[in-house]
């Protein structure tokens, strides 16, 4: 007993000297209520780590609100209070003493609080179901920048060279404003025409069908979306800004833009030209703008839809830009819209877009493709001219006469001509140089496009909660004219022989379309459990004629019907499915079921002959999302869909456009299957500012649609489409950033990766491609209103492809790109920024050129006049002229590498003013903000 006393003591005495040798330094303090200056008894207060957001102690403060803790060390630290019925908030503090005293902590009622303010939430970022949310204040940016420098900084939001936006690992299709369509809601409009400045809010989600918001059930119809909300101050008055530069040799670029608003009105234009593709627009305007040609495929809820392909130098030019060529751009375009009757429920808007487009340039491609017991490469030089004028105009209208009654009228037309001249030398050659054959191809022509389409949604809310009825009819007509001179002579060296071609080409089509939805949905059990039925029809027609002359060389024509066509298609789709959604906490699971009865027909005019098939595909889709808090999210999703070939794989036509490469139909293809599933986890810690979002899918195919590939002696390709079994991919996405808040720094890593499966035939072979891609991504960031601006982001990945027809010819490839942007700004508005880009890849022999690429660019800025609205800059676009076009892609069993024109080096000096009025009057906004948990 005696020993075990003494051991306890001993033990006592110990922790006590334990504690007290770590646990120096003290902090003490006092809480009192701002409004009746009270006391704050039992207020819980915590102590965490600057850096590692790590709790250090806790304790609740007494009847008297006094509080004391305890840390072991000096440092920066941050403490937290917080009460049920006070706001909370976070202060820093920083602790050099042994005794730290805290001045009187004053806390404000909730009660008090919402009497006197408007409350607004300014978490960073906040995950409210299926939208992640952004506050765009607590994202700093340079004055005066646009919305796309504001995406650049989100965790998770990527914009790359070309204006493109990603956000978390899916490409950006849609933008809105105020849950708005804007220009067509095209993302690179909205992100160069607004202010950051005047973006209260950036969300992120998976846009749904106007059915399936109404009814609250999912169509599968999702595309990723951002909506810009804006600050009520940024409502008023106008803003906008005027820029012209010009530099060397022979570049220049220039644009106008102005976004007003007056109460619910808001009018936008815009004028933009140049030639550096730094302020052109519109990536996302290929549908609207572009011309083209016309093939069927079907959609995944088993209706059909149309796209035009016509004959090369036919097809329109659609105003992208991906960086090949030397680009020309002038654009245009006026956004209005306004909010009228009670409570400002009905609004319209109209838009305007003129698009006036070349591009020029070369393309040098050498692929090789590897055989069964041997390989040989492929070599072709590509030089185009392409331009064209566009003009499109879209309207929408939304009217609610009622609670209950909701219209919504959308209707979009467009004109395209577009003007193209091509030259195409290819030859085909064995690994010892031996040539196979040789083919010299040269286009020019022109098309015409016509578009227009309309669409109408009717929903109608009943008495009961959940129960609405939802009525939507679309059309569409799309009209092709093009008229294209075709040359061409090839040389097959290995049987002697040659083949020439002279031709005129006049390609004509026109697709309509009309289709009804009606849509039910039920609620079984209140605010839980809800039945959708849904119902539709959709016809689709299309005519397509081609018309191919030989040219003689008095100047007559005559008819080769070998090479023209006159086809008939018409496709009729009837659809019947039913669907269950659970909507609880912490669970939501949704579950149903869609069929799809599908006739077409095909009638070949020239030979009289008639092509039909009934097809009936069956659509499942499930999906569980766990909502663990009002920030951390999970999800697993499931969709079965069966896919019908198209009519260019049944019965391709037959078309001399590349001698070398020719491709059969096959009329024995079948339907194939496809299983995909999905999950995704998002979460946010607000104390840390931790994001982190991880998203992983696998899709497996049943009965795919693959290629067969046969390539005789002369080296001519022969492709047809087949069903084989075994193709599947597997891909993931992963993302965390956080905070250090001592050196307001951003840290971000990234994992992703994919794996593909592809079997195809090659020589009635089978051939089992496997695709491995890999890789790690860090980003740090930092910024400060005046001085340094730090921004460097690094990823590297590895690539492996084998296949089985050479198991001897495998590739494993690492490359890796660096991005740092570093700028330093000074007080008196002078800024000083360096941007340097450098991309390695792997050596593959040792005629592999252009693998390791150094880019540099420079400005210097000045910003003057009293609010530095008027900026000076002079720019140095890649410094050392080391710019190159340069791609290399390994899929099955071929191994491409493509350069191409592109732009290099050039100095350029601009002139930029950003002008601002806004309205006095009305109730100002809250000096700041404050956090409400």
């Amino acid at each position: 007993m005696y020993n075990k006393k003494l051991y306890l003591l001993l033990s006592f005495l110990l922790g006590l000297a334990f504690h007290k040798g770590y646990a120096q330094y003290k902090i003490s303090g006092i809480l009192a209520d701002t409004a009746g200056m009270t006391n704050m008894a039992y207020t819980s207060v915590s102590i965490m780590n600057m850096g590692d957001s790590v709790l250090q102690d806790f304790t609740r403060a007494d009847e008297a609100g006094r509080f004391v803790l305890n840390v072991r060390q000096k440092g920066t630290y941050f403490i937290r209070y917080a009460h049920p019925m006070f706001t909370s908030f976070i202060a820093d503090l920083q602790v050099k003493e042994e005794n730290t005293y805290v001045d009187t902590v004053h806390m404000l009622s909730l009660h008090n609080l919402l009497e006197a303010f408007v409350v607004r939430d300014v978490r960073p970022i906040t995950i409210k179901g299926d939208t992640v949310e952004y506050t765009a204040d607590s994202f700093k940016v340079r004055e005066f920048a646009n919305v796309d420098e504001l995406l650049k900084r989100l965790p998770g939001i990527e914009v790359d060279k070309n204006g493109k936006i990603t956000a978390h690992g899916k490409k950006v299709e849609k933008m809105l404003v105020d849950g708005d369509e804007f220009f067509s809601d095209d993302p690179a409009v909205l992100a160069k025409m607004l202010r950051a400045s005047a973006v209260d809010k950036v969300q992120v989600f998976d846009n749904k069908s106007e059915t399936a918001k109404l009814t609250g059930v999912d169509d599968g119809e999702q595309i990723r979306t951002i909506n810009l909300t804006l600050k009520e101050s940024a409502k008023q008055g106008y803003f906008g800004k005027i820029e012209a530069g010009a530099g060397l040799p022979d570049f220049y670029q220039g644009q106008t833009m102005i976004n007003a608003y007056r109460k619910k009105q808001k009018f936008t234009a815009f004028a933009i030209g140049s030639n550096t593709n730094k302020v052109g627009l519109g990536w996302a305007d290929e549908d609207r703008f572009g011309g083209g040609g016309r093939s069927f495929s079907e959609n995944d809820d088993g209706t059909y839809s149309a796209s035009q392909t016509m004959e090369p130098g036919l097809s329109g030019m659609d105003g992208n830009f991906g960086g090949q060529g030397l680009p020309r751009t002038i654009n245009g375009g006026v956004h209005y819209d306004n909010k009228f009757g009670k409570e400002n429920v009905n609004n319209y808007a109209v838009d305007y877009r003129i698009n006036s487009n070349g591009t020029r340039g070369y393309q040098n491609t050498h692929t090789q493709y590897v055989m069964p017991d041997t390989q040989y490469v492929s070599d072709s030089k590509y030089a185009f001219d392409r331009q064209s004028l566009s003009n499109a105009v879209a309207a929408k209208t939304e009217l609610k006469p009622d609670s209950l009654n909701t219209f919504i009228i959308r209707v979009n037309g467009s004109m395209n001509h577009s003007r193209s001249n091509s030259t195409t030398q290819s030859s085909n050659s064995n690994m010892d140089g031996a040539l196979l054959n040789e083919s010299d191809n040269r286009t020019d022509g022109t098309a015409d496009n016509y578009k227009a389409t309309a669409d109408i949604n009717y929903s109608r809310k009943m008495k009961k909660a959940g129960r609405a009825l939802v009525l939507n009819f679309n059309g569409s007509y799309n009209k092709n004219i093009g008229e294209n001179n075709f040359e061409s002579n090839s040389n097959f060296y290995v049987n002697n022989t040659e083949l020439h071609y002279n031709q005129l080409k006049k390609d004509s089509s026109m697709n309509y379309s009309g289709g009804l939805t009606l849509t039910y949905s039920e609620p079984l059990i209140k605010d839980k459990l809800f039945l959708t039925a849904n119902a539709s029809s959709k016809y689709l027609g299309d005519q397509s004629r081609l018309s191919t002359f030989d040219k003689e060389p008095g100047g007559a024509a005559n008819f080769n019907e070998s090479f023209s066509t006159d086809m008939d298609y018409s496709v009729f789709t009837n659809t019947v499915g039913s669907f269950l959604r659970y909507t609880g906490k912490p669970w939501n699971l949704y579950g149903g079921l869609k069929l799809a009865s599908t006739q077409y027909r095909n009638t070949n005019n020239f030979t009289d002959t008639r092509f039909s098939r009934d097809y009936l595909n069956f659509f499942p889709t499930a999906s569980v999302t766990y909502n663990k808090s009002r920030n951390t999210r999970a999800s697993l999703w499931y969709n079965g869909s069966s896919q019908q070939p198209s009519v260019g794989q049944i019965q391709v036509v037959v078309r001399n456009n590349d001698p070398l490469n020719v491709r059969i139909g096959n009329p024995d293809l079948t339907q194939e299957f496809r299983h995909n599933f999905r999950g995704s986890y998002n979460s946010y810690k607000m104390i840390s500012e931790q994001s982190t979002y991880i998203s992983a899918n696998v899709g497996i195919v049943q009965n795919a649609f693959s290629e067969s590939r046969t390539i005789s002696p002369e080296g001519v390709n022969t492709f047809q489409a087949i069903n084989i079994d075994g193709n599947w991919n597997a891909g993931f996405w992963g993302y965390q950033s956080f905070k250090i808040r001592p050196l307001k720094t951003n840290i971000s890593v990234g994992l992703s990766g994919n794996y593909n499966v592809n079997n195809t035939l090659l020589n009635n072979i089978r051939n089992r491609s496997e695709n491995i891609s890999a890789g790690p991504n860090l980003g740090l960031d930092y910024y400060s209103d005046t001085g340094w601006v730090f921004d460097f982001n690094v990823s590297a990945n590895y690539n492996a492809n084998r296949n089985t027809v050479n198991t001897g010819a495998r590739t494993n490839l690492i490359s890796m790109q660096q991005r740092l942007d570093l700028s330093y700004q000074f007080r008196t508005g002078l800024v000083i920024g360096l941007e340097n880009n450098w991309r390695y890849r792997q050596k593959m022999d040792a005629n592999d050129k252009y693998n390791n690429v150094f880019i540099s660019n420079l400005f210097i800025q000045q910003s003057l006049l009293k609010d530095r609205s008027l900026q000076l800059r002079l720019e140095g676009n890649d410094l050392f002229n080391n710019n190159v076009g340069v791609s290399r892609n390994n899929f099955n069993n071929t191994i491409t590498d493509t350069d191409y024109s592109t732009i290099k080096r050039y100095f350029m000096f601009v002139v930029t003013w950003n002008f601002t009025q806004k309205k006095t009057g009305g109730t100002a906004a809250p000096a700041s903000d404050t956090e409400i948990n």
